[in-house]
Protein backbone atom coordinates (compact mmCIF):
# COMPACT_ATOMS: atom_id res chain seq x y z
CA UNK A 1 0.00 0.00 0.00
CA UNK A 2 1.56 3.65 -0.99
CA UNK A 3 0.48 6.53 0.42
CA UNK A 4 0.33 9.95 -1.85
CA UNK A 5 2.81 12.61 -0.42
CA UNK A 6 1.29 16.03 0.64
CA UNK A 7 4.71 18.29 0.48
CA UNK A 8 4.43 21.58 2.01
CA UNK A 9 6.77 24.29 0.37
CA UNK A 10 8.11 27.41 1.73
CA UNK A 11 6.18 29.18 -0.94
CA UNK A 12 3.30 26.94 -0.30
CA UNK A 13 0.30 29.03 0.90
CA UNK A 14 0.36 26.64 4.23
CA UNK A 15 3.22 28.15 4.81
CA UNK A 16 4.06 30.62 7.72
CA UNK A 17 4.36 33.99 4.97
CA UNK A 18 1.24 33.52 2.81
CA UNK A 19 -0.61 32.17 6.36
CA UNK A 20 -0.72 36.19 6.69
CA UNK A 21 -1.97 36.93 3.05
CA UNK A 22 -5.32 38.27 3.40
CA UNK A 23 -6.54 36.78 0.00
CA UNK A 24 -5.24 32.97 1.08
CA UNK A 25 -7.12 34.00 4.70
CA UNK A 26 -10.21 35.20 3.01
CA UNK A 27 -10.37 31.34 1.17
CA UNK A 28 -9.82 29.51 3.99
CA UNK A 29 -12.33 31.55 6.32
CA UNK A 30 -15.20 30.93 3.68
CA UNK A 31 -13.78 26.92 3.27
CA UNK A 32 -14.16 26.77 7.21
CA UNK A 33 -17.67 28.71 6.78
CA UNK A 34 -19.04 26.58 4.40
CA UNK A 35 -17.63 23.41 5.29
CA UNK A 36 -19.28 24.33 9.01
CA UNK A 37 -22.83 24.05 6.95
CA UNK A 38 -22.71 21.33 5.22
CA UNK A 39 -20.49 19.37 7.75
CA UNK A 40 -22.98 21.03 10.42
CA UNK A 41 -20.21 21.26 12.10
CA UNK A 42 -20.51 23.62 15.64
CA UNK A 43 -17.69 25.49 17.31
CA UNK A 44 -17.34 23.47 19.73
CA UNK A 45 -17.05 20.64 17.35
CA UNK A 46 -14.37 21.81 15.13
CA UNK A 47 -11.36 20.68 16.83
CA UNK A 48 -12.41 17.12 17.53
CA UNK A 49 -13.58 17.06 13.90
CA UNK A 50 -9.85 18.19 12.40
CA UNK A 51 -8.72 16.12 14.53
CA UNK A 52 -10.23 12.95 13.70
CA UNK A 53 -9.88 14.36 10.08
CA UNK A 54 -5.78 14.52 10.95
CA UNK A 55 -6.07 11.16 12.13
CA UNK A 56 -7.78 9.02 9.42
CA UNK A 57 -5.21 11.34 6.37
CA UNK A 58 -4.39 8.48 4.26
CA UNK A 59 -1.67 11.44 2.81
CA UNK A 60 1.77 11.42 4.26
CA UNK A 61 2.95 15.49 4.86
CA UNK A 62 6.10 16.04 3.83
CA UNK A 63 8.97 18.47 3.60
CA UNK A 64 11.03 19.56 0.74
CA UNK A 65 13.48 16.93 1.49
CA UNK A 66 10.62 14.22 1.43
CA UNK A 67 10.78 13.63 5.20
CA UNK A 68 7.46 13.14 6.94
CA UNK A 69 6.47 16.03 8.92
CA UNK A 70 3.45 16.05 11.69
CA UNK A 71 1.51 18.71 12.58
CA UNK A 72 1.59 20.41 16.12
CA UNK A 73 -2.15 19.81 16.87
CA UNK A 74 -1.24 21.81 20.24
CA UNK A 75 -1.83 24.49 18.78
CA UNK A 76 -5.35 24.42 19.47
CA UNK A 77 -5.32 23.43 23.16
CA UNK A 78 -5.91 26.49 24.64
CA UNK A 79 -8.49 27.32 26.82
CA UNK A 80 -11.84 28.46 25.39
CA UNK A 81 -11.32 27.34 21.20
CA UNK A 82 -14.44 26.90 20.54
CA UNK A 83 -14.57 30.38 20.77
CA UNK A 84 -11.67 31.36 18.08
CA UNK A 85 -13.15 28.46 16.02
CA UNK A 86 -16.70 30.42 16.05
CA UNK A 87 -14.64 33.50 14.79
CA UNK A 88 -12.20 31.81 12.58
CA UNK A 89 -15.25 30.32 10.64
CA UNK A 90 -17.45 33.22 9.55
CA UNK A 91 -17.66 33.99 5.97
CA UNK A 92 -15.53 37.12 4.90
CA UNK A 93 -16.94 39.41 2.45
CA UNK A 94 -14.88 40.20 -0.79
CA UNK A 95 -14.24 44.11 0.85
CA UNK A 96 -13.23 43.39 4.10
CA UNK A 97 -9.06 42.65 4.62
CA UNK A 98 -8.62 39.54 7.49
CA UNK A 99 -6.13 39.72 9.17
CA UNK A 100 -4.22 37.08 11.19
CA UNK A 101 -2.99 37.27 14.98
CA UNK A 102 0.64 36.24 15.21
CA UNK A 103 -0.80 33.40 17.77
CA UNK A 104 -3.30 32.09 15.59
CA UNK A 105 -0.45 31.15 12.88
CA UNK A 106 0.46 28.32 13.61
CA UNK A 107 -3.66 27.02 13.99
CA UNK A 108 -4.22 28.56 10.33
CA UNK A 109 -1.54 26.62 8.54
CA UNK A 110 -2.02 23.10 10.74
CA UNK A 111 -6.01 23.49 9.79
CA UNK A 112 -5.35 24.78 6.07
CA UNK A 113 -2.89 21.72 5.83
CA UNK A 114 -5.52 19.14 7.40
CA UNK A 115 -8.25 20.32 4.94
CA UNK A 116 -6.17 20.66 1.78
CA UNK A 117 -5.19 17.18 2.28
CA UNK A 118 -8.18 16.10 3.01
CA UNK A 119 -10.02 18.12 -0.36
CA UNK A 120 -7.26 18.97 -2.23
CA UNK A 121 -9.89 19.29 -5.35
CA UNK A 122 -12.14 21.87 -3.00
CA UNK A 123 -8.92 24.11 -1.73
CA UNK A 124 -6.71 24.41 -4.94
CA UNK A 125 -8.11 27.86 -4.85
CA UNK A 126 -6.36 28.67 -1.73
Amino acid sequence: ETNDALTIKPDHPMGARQARHACFLRNLKNYCSHLSKEQGIRPCEWLDWLTDEYRDLSEIITNVQGQEVFLDMEEFEVPSIHFWFRDFCKPIPPHVEPRLRPESEGRVIAMATILCARDPNGTRHF
